[in-house]
């Protein structure tokens, strides 16, 4: 038995390469078989398996081509059987088996190149550790879909009190949402609420307050926030005064799960609350003699009526003018008018405490001044207060109107005009004045028209210029476009009136016609459409199809069905009357109205 010296594979009598491994076998190189069933150290002289893509020796054909395949030094050498005992046993012949077709040489003769010229070449990865990398990948992210999806629930929240009044404003979170899916926000399940790109926005009130960061409602073309990849978002809504008072919801929904989350928030009707501005009146240097007026702003920012009194905490020298006074609701602001009087005070610094109390809570302002021998050479000096005004948010077509002080602190005429540039939008009710020294301040009332204006943030600068320096006072406000809900209303029917005809004895042919109605508006929980049969007999010739439940923007279709085999020759008259309720309640439009006409004719 012979055996291939380089994989070991038995081989045929007389085999001239190996099947299995594809090397060639010279007779020379041939292992007899053994007793241990294993090739012996009997290799070529090169050592190396010869493949068959570039054969050590020319191809092997069938017949006589093989001799020519032969090396000339290397004669084939007839086959004899190895000595056996026992009965003779004949020689084998010595033709050869002819050989299997060989497939066509690889053009590729490089290192590692196969019999098939298919073989892949090493130090690639493993094909089942890659198989394994993708299934992780794979089941990773099926497992993010499926939590979201399936594990936990989109969730809205609202940071701070959920208790807010008319003109605040509500900062929601929401989690939980689908990672870039789109997200609709709806008041009440009737009302959209828009969404625009992160803006100023200052918290609506009757006096100037630091701007908070907005994403609000107020482009209609923007209905949808944008969940970001870690399935979150952050919106900031402004609480319309047209908003009734009571409990709210605000429903988000993404438009890739349809899952939504519900919170709820009460709007409640308006308190009084202080509002003044500066914290602080810093007079600077005074000089002795003079009497320099400044102001404190005082505003009511909620809906009830605010009383307030000052006093100037023990502090002779400073008077205040009024020292008590009442602001209305949304009433306009006032202003306490604070006189340093240095007739009485020698050089030196000067502090003293003005005290607010009211309905609507108490407030500290500090006053201080350094007073100095008076001067030869009078100079004027401008003071004005506030340095901004927010006029919070409005919606499109309302106006405010915000005021404030100019005052000299100096001791010559203070001559001013203002200006606002190219912003038409605002009002001024004086442009320049003249102040005298130790004269009470001017006022200046600015008034906002937001008709004009876009929605979104909008800002101007008054600018001040005098003879005792210049001042530029900061505008502000947020204009807010309205959506109002399109009503749920009951559309007409498809048509207004269906006519049968039917022979004596028998239905018509059809015996069935159908009808559609529409619903159109905002339509929360769908709309109820209730069929009611009316005729001027009493047999029920006339059927139509029970209620049906339509959504906002849809239609019911109806069918009428009429049994006329028992009725006499002669005509019939009928109406279905059709009622729409959406949450218990008729909605616009309701009720619609479709007439049935029967004629019975006698067979001849």
């Amino acid at each position: 038995m012979d055996r291939c010296i380089y994989c070991g594979s038995i081989l045929p009598l007389d085999a001239q390469f190996c099947g299995q491994c594809g090397s060639v076998i010279s007779s020379a190189s041939k292992v007899q078989g053994n007793t241990g069933g294993y090739p012996r150290a009997n290799v070529l002289a090169d050592d190396t398996p010869t493949p068959i893509s570039k054969p050590s020796y020319p191809p092997m054909g069938y017949g006589d081509d093989w001799d020519a395949a032969q090396p000339a030094a290397s004669p084939a050498v007839p086959h004899t059987p190895p000595p056996v005992t026992g009965p003779w046993s004949p020689a084998y012949p010595q033709t050869p088996a002819p050989a299997p077709q060989l497939p066509p040489p690889s053009s590729n003769t490089g290192p590692g190149s196969s019999g098939t010229g298919t073989r892949p070449s090493p130090g690639g990865p493993p094909c089942g550790v890659v198989v394994l990398i993708l299934a992780v990948i794979c089941l990773i992210i099926v497992g993010t879909i499926g939590g979201l999806f399936f594990g936990f629930s989109p969730a809205i929240s609202i940071s701070g009190s959920s208790a807010v009044a008319p003109g605040g404003v509500l900062h929601l979170h929401g989690n939980n949402f689908v990672p870039g899916s789109s997200i609709a926000l709806m008041l009440d399940d009737t009302t959209p609420l828009f969404a625009s790109s992160s803006f100023h926005q200052a918290t609506p009130s009757m006096a100037s307050s630091l701007p908070t960061t907005l994403t609000g409602q107020f482009t209609p073309a923007n209905r949808t926030i944008i969940a970001s990849g870690n399935s979150i978002f952050d919106v900031t809504i402004p609480v319309s005064t047209s908003w009734r008072l009571g409990a709210h919801t605000i429903r988000a929904k993404d438009n890739i799960s349809s899952r939504s989350a519900v919170l709820h928030f009460t709007i409640n009707a308006q308190t009084a609350k202080l509002v003044f501005r500066p914290s602080a009146l810093d007079f600077g240097i005074v000089e002795q003699g003079s009497k320099p007026v400044m102001s404190v702003f005082i505003s009511n920012s909620d809906g009830h009526l605010l009383t307030w009194q000052a006093n100037n905490g023990g502090a002779s020298w400073l008077m205040l003018q009024p020292a008590s006074d009442k602001i209305q609701p949304g009433g306009s602001a006032q202003f306490i008018y604070a006189t340093a009087d240095t007739s009485q005070l020698k050089p030196g610094d000067y502090s003293a405490t003005l005290h607010i109390t009211s309905n609507g809570g108490n407030s500290l302002v500090g006053v201080k001044l350094e007073v100095v021998p008076a001067s030869p050479q009078p100079v004027a000096k401008i003071n004005v207060t506030p340095t901004s005004l927010d006029f919070g948010t409005l919606d499109t077509g309302q106006q405010l109107t915000k005021a404030l002080a100019v005052s000299n602190s100096g001791t010559l005429a203070l001559n001013w005009k203002a200006d606002t540039g190219n912003a038409n939008w605002i009002k001024l009710d004086t442009k320049a004045q003249t102040i005298q020294p130790d004269a009470l301040p001017g006022t200046i009332k600015a008034t906002v028209d937001s008709t004009n204006l876009s929605a979104g943030p909008q800002t101007a600068e008054l600018n001040i210029t005098s003879n005792g320096g210049n001042v530029q006072v900061s505008i502000k406000v947020v204009v807010n476009i309205p959506q109002t809900a399109e009503l749920c209303a009951l559309q007409s029917p498809s048509t207004s009136s269906l006519a049968f005809h039917a022979n004596q004895g028998a239905n018509p042919d059809p015996a069935t016609q159908s009808f559609t109605i529409g619903v159109s508006g905002t339509c929360p929980g769908g709309v109820t459409i209730t069929p009611t049969v009316k005729t001027a007999s009493s047999s029920s010739w006339l059927v139509v199809s029970h209620s049906m439940t339509a959504t906002a923007n849809s239609s019911a279709t109806f069918s009428v069905t009429i049994d006329s085999s028992a009725l006499a020759h002669g005509t019939y008259s009928g109406s279905i009357s059709l009622a729409a309720l959406n949450g218990g309640t008729p909605i616009t439009g309701s009720a619609q109205s479709v007439s049935v006409s029967l004629a019975v004719l006698t067979v001849p």
